[in-house]
């Protein structure tokens, strides 16, 4: 029983540890521009050696499909100033 509740606790943090979201760091902000509008693939940042995090308004797109830099939502969704033109 505790062997099968420590899987389950496991397999858990597996599920909710998707994506960049924990890692400490700045990476949309040092970004020019910052953040980009729609699908973008040339507006990344390496994290983790050589993987890379996005900053366009494509990466949020829900809660298992999220490939956006850890920085984002602070840098890219709720700052006006730091947006691309044309950007909304």
């Amino acid at each position: 029983m505790i062997i099968l509740l420590l899987l389950l606790l496991w397999l858990g943090r597996i599920i909710i540890g998707i994506g960049f979201h924990d890692i400490p760091g700045i990476y949309c902000g040092k970004r020019s521009p910052t953040c980009c509008p729609n699908r973008n693939d040339q507006c990344t940042v390496a994290i983790l050696g050589n993987h890379l995090c996005y900053c366009d308004m494509f990466c949020d797109r829900g809660e298992y499909g999220n490939d956006c830099c850890p920085d984002f939502k602070a840098v890219c969704r709720y700052s006006q100033r730091t947006l691309a033109p044309g950007q909304k």
